[in-house]
């Protein structure tokens, strides 16, 4: 049996500082993600002990979004996809000469997500299992469609402009193979298509192809963009996110929700925090809005972590993709995650619980006193970042997948990312319907299976379609046309 007081071992507290550092590395290198970090890591842990292994593991999985924060603030290439929520806000701030208060921002409010994840775990684990085992696939096909139509509705200048292109979204996750029936569709005879649109090329064609293009119209001389007091900024990055104490308890909230929900992921819940907490008021500042909304994403991606522990360690179903990865190290490691593993394995679970927990204050302390050192690129003239960006960006996108043809798509997701902002656009709510597409239809079709249209009348079903209404339905309007006020 493993004990908590293993943490505070020589080889368990190596193994953590090492799986800060490779985490915070995976996340800063587009398409080398938390999965693949994982999965790299994986056959070197399984001849350690336990304690060492997991912590490893856990560590790098749990700083990999702040990593990811550190290439989306800098070059609009966000290093995780859950670090896309944040992207906008925190490359304009670099733009304006805050790129070291943007990237100690990130680092900030991850580590304090992190923490409050801590606690949520803690609280939850005691409480979530019978909670846990009443959910579906209804609801978590009605969770997936109020997430969408949350951001359609909040993350555009309109309704419109957030609803088509998660309309468009959706359609694009739908090429390839279905899930629930293995039918290819949308393919146009096109072999590669068949396992669909990757994540990583859509998201740097989305975001960072305009960003690169901006880029190449500078002079070749010129800088990326202005800086001035980089010491000076981290501190009040950090200043910014404290003075934001209810804006990060909000959003560290949703993460953790959307975490307890098996199989949503870390990019829901960054995107839907920032819809909800991140969105610019109009008696703020741009800055004061740019700030907000990489403090809402950013929080919640990290405290989503908390909460995806809940039912991978509870009931063995995972809470995300990286919590898969843990159950196969946890399975071979001669561990059955579920309930007995609660009872036979208390100090186990609390081991990995302070490690989430520490785990995330090391990485946003070494982002923060070695934010200065990434600083020095946005000092790099055009002429040399441009190709040094568009490389990174090429190996990504291969990486990823190990597919040239992802470079095919990385460029249609260019154009169209130029239509979107030419025209005002939502690309998030394009990227999160293209996340949500397979949610959506995989779990619709099995909800219809087993219930039949009468899982439209579960309660918990009832509940969040009472939310969903809330949010398409533009009530402010209707009270103010029932008052009489224009």
């Amino acid at each position: 049996m493993i004990e908590a007081s293993a943490l505070f071992t020589l080889p368990v507290l190596g193994a953590l500082f090492a799986g800060v550092l490779a985490g915070l590395i995976g996340g800063a290198l587009p398409g080398i993600n938390g999965i693949t970090t994982l999965t790299l890591l994986l056959p070197f842990v399984l001849t350690l002990d336990p304690a060492v292994a997991l912590t490893l593991l856990l560590a790098s999985h749990s700083v990999v979004y702040t990593g990811g924060a550190i290439t989306a603030i800098t070059f609009a290439i966000p290093g995780t996809p859950p670090n896309a929520a944040a992207l906008e806000d925190g490359h304009r701030l670099a733009k304006l000469g805050l790129a070291a208060r943007a990237i100690a921002i990130a680092a900030t409010a991850s580590g304090i997500g992190g923490v409050l994840g801590f606690f949520v775990l803690l609280a939850a684990i005691p409480l979530a299992l019978p909670i846990l085992q009443t959910v579906g696939a209804p609801e978590i096909f009605v969770a997936a469609l109020v997430g969408l139509i949350c951001v359609a509705r909040i993350a555009a200048t309109s309704f419109e402009k957030g609803l088509i292109p998660a309309a468009l979204g959706i359609f694009l996750g739908s090429v390839g193979y279905q899930d629930a029936s293995g039918v290819p569709r949308l393919w146009f005879e096109q072999t590669p298509l068949l396992d669909g649109i990757g994540l990583i090329p859509l998201i740097v064609g989305l975001f960072a192809g305009p960003e690169l293009v901006r880029l190449a119209k500078l002079r070749p001389g010129e800088a990326v963009m202005s800086h001035d007091r980089h010491f000076e900024q981290i501190g009040q990055g950090v200043r910014d996110v404290l003075a934001r104490p209810a804006l990060v308890l909000k959003s560290a909230s949703v993460g953790s929700v959307v975490g307890l929900v098996p199989g949503i992921g870390g990019e829901v819940a960054a995107f839907l925090a920032h819809a909800w907490f991140g969105r610019p008021k109009r008696h703020r500042s741009e800055i004061d809005d740019r700030i907000t909304g990489v403090v809402a994403a950013e929080t919640s991606n990290n405290a989503k972590e908390g909460g995806a522990l809940v039912p991978t360690l509870t009931l063995g179903i995972p809470g995300s993709a990286g919590m898969a990865i843990m159950i196969g190290a946890l399975v071979l490691l001669g561990f059955q995650p579920g309930p007995a593993l609660m009872a036979e394995q208390t100090g186990l679970v609390i081991l990995l619980a302070f490690v989430l927990a520490i785990s995330n204050v090391a990485g946003s302390v070494l982002v923060l006193a070695f934010a200065p050192a990434f600083l020095l690129l946005i000092r790099t003239p055009v002429r040399t970042l441009v190709p040094v960006v568009v490389t990174l960006a090429v190996i990504g996108i291969v990486a990823y997948r190990g597919s040239t043809y992802d470079l095919v798509i990385a460029a249609a997701a260019l154009a169209l990312g130029m239509g979107l902002v030419r025209y005002d656009y939502s690309r998030a709510a394009l990227l999160l319907g293209f996340i949500l597409a397979p949610f959506v239809e995989t779990y619709g079709a099995i909800s219809y299976a087993a219930y039949g249209v009468s899982f439209l009348w579960r309660p918990s079903v009832l509940v969040l379609a009472a939310l969903l209404l809330a949010f398409v339905v533009p009530w402010n309007s209707i009270i103010q046309r029932m008052r009489g006020t224009p």
